[in-house]
């Protein structure tokens, strides 16, 4: 099977460390990776991200037509059951999101503001149906595990908005705006929350009180509510953990 999944959270909590682990157990040469945040320094990408035609593609300031471009190849690769990566990550849309509807206002003329943000929307629709998994037995859409990464969206609980110390009660989803906010389930299998605890972190597996959590597969009994890893730990693997928690196989991965 082929999916298409999201992970959200602040800033360090994980995310792009746990599509690394995705790159890692699908292969590094069938990864494509789609880097629209700043640039770190430190960060350490594998050794064939150096080469072409596979690696990490910086994408600054990318807006949503920019990432189908490189995505619509693979679309049309598909098709004639050619497929040259197993893995598509974008890291991440939250930038994406932001770069794209400043370039609407940039370009906005006499629109108002409800033209714009429905342009925004269209332009969303088209990005989440670029990047469906789809199927390669008949070919379908990409044919490719899609993993997308996002910050994180707090929003007022609407029954409960105060806790009992006084403190704002929030609900947390991923970081997109406007009505993809809360529509974009629709086209994702998995989306999983990531929270730093500590030198590791919590992925969560099922919505659990204030967290958005989508899981296709959340009613396996094995698939607990959450897994706790710690960093860097030497022979795990975070994604075929998650895999293997939800009773899972997914199609390609390198030890398949």
């Amino acid at each position: 099977m082929y999916k298409t999944d999201m992970i959200y959270g602040r800033g360090g909590c994980g995310k792009t460390w746990y599509c690394r682990s995705a790159a890692d157990h699908f292969g590094w040469q069938r990864t494509l990776w789609l880097h629209t945040e700043r640039p770190i320094v430190s960060f350490d990408y594998h050794l064939w991200t150096t080469a072409e035609p596979w690696g990490v593609r910086y994408l600054p300031d990318a807006t949503i037509d920019d990432i189908i471009k490189v995505v619509q190849p693979l679309r049309l690769a598909a098709r004639g059951h050619k497929w040259q990566y197993d893995l598509v990550v974008l890291d991440g849309i939250t930038e994406t999101d932001l770069s794209n509807f400043s370039k609407i206002e940039e370009t906005s003329g006499a629109k108002d503001g409800r033209q714009m943000w429905g342009e925004q929307a269209d332009d969303m629709l088209r990005l989440f149906w670029a990047l469906r998994a789809g199927s390669r037995e008949p070919p379908q859409h990409l044919g490719l595990n899609v993993l997308i990464t996002a910050g994180v969206r707090e929003t007022p609980h609407p029954t409960i908005p105060l806790r009992k110390d006084g403190t704002p009660n929030m609900i947390y989803g991923p970081g997109i705006r406007g009505q993809w906010a809360t529509q974009h389930d629709r086209y994702l299998n998995q989306i999983l929350y990531a929270e730093r605890m500590g030198d590791g972190h919590r992925l969560h597996l099922k919505p659990s009180g204030n967290v958005i959590v989508k899981n296709d597969w959340q009613h396996v009994k094995s698939c607990p509510q959450s897994v706790i890893v710690r960093d860097y730990d030497t022979g795990y693997n975070a994604y075929k953990d998650v895999l293997d928690k939800c009773g899972l196989l997914v199609a390609n991965a390198k030890e398949a």
